[in-house]
């Protein structure tokens, strides 16, 4: 039995080694992979910065179109924005206003009562008043930041699409550099 246990023992230890050296490997594996992948975003962000620079430099009709394309859809992006912002802030301020008056009224009839209750009501209807214009406006800066989020989101999506113009634009390039070499070779040939 001793033996066995022994045996047991062993076979025990090896497989916590084996455990411990496949994770160290998986580790080590994920380490790598999270390494190459930035080289890769990194690689892919300075080739478009050199498309771009080409793109730029080359200029041409496609290259304006684009420009205003993209133009048109960031100030479109800004005219909703800053049309919601406005929207939420009158509707925040609305409330407010009739929050004060539908209190306002409040406090008067109980100040048509005597004494000490008319008194601590109207403290605690200011309270309420104050609460409520803490929260608009807690609210409206939550909309407000919302907004923000949504028009940078929009401004990213605007900035991958020209992007794509771009790519599209080089593509397109290099087909027509392709054809003219051809037809230079051909007429060459023809000579």
């Amino acid at each position: 039995m001793s033996g066995q246990n022994m045996r047991g023992g062993v076979q025990v230890q090896q497989q916590a080694s084996a455990n411990l050296s496949r994770d160290a490997i998986h580790k080590e594996y994920e380490e790598t992979l999270a390494k190459l992948q930035t080289l890769e975003g990194l690689k892919s962000q300075v080739e478009n910065e050199e498309r771009m620079k080409e793109f730029q430099k080359n200029g041409g009709p496609e290259f304006i179109e684009w420009q205003r394309v993209s133009m048109a859809i960031f100030m479109e992006h800004q005219r909703l924005y800053e049309a919601q912002t406005q929207e939420w802030q009158l509707t925040a301020n609305a409330e407010i206003v009739e929050y004060k008056r539908v209190t306002g009224e409040q406090v008067l009839e109980q100040q048509r009562l005597t004494g000490l209750e008319a008194q601590e009501l109207q403290r605690v209807s200011q309270t309420q008043v104050e609460e409520q214009q803490r929260y608009s406006a807690s609210e409206s800066l939550e909309w407000q930041r919302l907004g923000q989020a949504e028009l940078l989101e929009q401004q990213r999506y605007a900035g991958a699409e020209a992007l794509e113009w771009q790519r599209l634009a080089q593509a397109n390039k290099e087909i027509m550099d392709t054809k003219n070499r051809y037809v230079d070779t051909e007429n060459c040939r023809e000579w």
